[in-house]
């Protein structure tokens, strides 16, 4: 009993967190049943070299595990690298729905007809239905997994720091920012937006301290 009050005293500090993605995904329910708005396209040239291959619906869920598990590991494990990472989460999932908000894209890249029938394709099918394929740039998809790469990376907690781990999170992140494209779920410019937001916002989180919210803040603020 005592070890369970011990895990939801510490687990408090995950309610900012929460309360984020709770407003987040109702403010993106909102966006994605938006009515008579004007989208813009977006695509590449390249877009049309990639071929569709629907094994990589098994990366692309995947993501879902992966952030979670990314986010709760780092909170358990590495307070420090927590607060940076939920930062860089906050603020790359933030100017995402502003992005969105203001300049309403699309993409036209998914087959009219996908030739194969098995799984993978049911799943890609599943998929289709019940994501749209509009608000796609940057793509969140790709942002968040770098983030959460990034965190893993330089996490301190000894087990992360082995071998294996690493390139098991290098193998999977890699997968699953490949995987928006050979699902046609995002154009080449959503995976090139993820990573020109991305880089400048992890210069200013780890370079230059930029952390909302961290403890140590919230310890000089009550003294």
């Amino acid at each position: 009993m005592r070890d369970i009050k011990t895990v939801l005293e510490r687990m408090k500090g995950m309610t900012p967190m929460l309360m984020f993605m709770t407003v987040y995904l109702l403010a993106f329910s909102l966006l994605e049943k938006r009515r008579a708005v004007h989208y813009t396209e977006i695509h590449m040239w390249l877009d049309e070299r990639i071929p569709f291959m629907e094994i990589f619906i098994i990366p692309y869920f995947l993501w879902f595990a992966f952030i979670a598990l990314s986010v709760l590991y780092l909170y358990w494990n590495d307070r420090r690298n927590y607060d940076r990472a939920a930062t860089l989460l906050y603020i790359g999932m933030t100017v995402f729905l502003i992005v969105s908000y203001v300049f309403p894209n699309i993409q036209y890249l998914r087959p009219h007809y996908i030739p194969r029938d098995n799984i993978f394709t049911d799943l890609v099918r599943y998929l289709y239905r019940t994501d749209t394929s509009t608000n796609v740039f940057p793509s969140i998809h790709v942002y968040n997994t770098l983030c959460c790469m990034a965190g893993m990376y330089r996490c301190r907690h000894t087990f992360a720091k082995k071998t294996w781990v690493r390139a098991g999170v290098t193998l999977l992140g890699v997968s699953i920012i490949l995987s928006t494209l050979f699902l046609k779920q995002h154009s080449t410019a959503d995976v090139i937006g993820a990573f020109a937001m991305f880089i400048p916002l992890h210069v200013l989180v780890y370079d230059y301290d930029m952390v909302i919210a961290s403890r140590r803040k919230r310890a000089v603020l009550q003294r």
